[in-house]
């Protein structure tokens, strides 16, 4: 939810734009297939990634396509947002890095199995600098921390057995 609009992707292949208080519909977006994501709000921008190998930029006030982005596989990933990239894992095993205006991305990181959901972290921690920000995704078969410090991605993973 973001200024009194609750955004949400259906299994109807729509996304929608709904008033908070009035429960009307303010616009619908639709794709070819179902979305795969929770969205994330930025800026005025709505992120959401979708089971068509893409993740859509789309205008929070006019329900426009700003940008799309595709991937080498579903994107069930929820997006995450900060400082103008937007980050979103894929389940061709690639975790992406993209400009939030221009929609391009830098070279993906590759993990060993397709990322879920991930989340940014700005909470201090004993070990990284206070002013650093940590991206933090699990998998099933591996655990990655890509540390943000200033503009550059560090990977370091550990493999875990269940």
């Amino acid at each position: 939810m973001s200024n009194g609009v609750v955004y949400i992707g259906s299994y109807d292949k729509n996304l929608y734009a709904v008033d908070a208080v009035t429960g009307t519909e303010k616009w619908r977006f639709k794709t070819g297939i179902f979305y795969g994501s929770s969205p994330a709000v930025s800026n005025g921008v709505v992120y959401i990634g979708c089971f068509d190998f893409y993740l859509f930029a789309i205008d929070a006030v006019l329900g426009t396509e700003k940008w799309r982005f595709r991937t080498g596989s579903y994107v069930r990933s929820s997006p995450a947002v900060s400082n103008g990239v937007v980050y979103v894992g894929s389940w061709d095993g690639n975790l992406y890095a993209i400009d939030a205006v221009k929609g391009v991305s830098s070279t993906p990181i590759t993990t060993l199995t397709g990322v879920s959901t991930p989340g940014i972290q700005s909470t201090p921690t004993p070990l990284l600098p206070s002013n650093s920000e940590y991206f933090n995704v699990s998998q099933l078969y591996e655990i990655v921390i890509i540390i943000l410090l200033t503009g550059i991605l560090y990977k370091g993973w550990k493999a875990i057995k269940h």
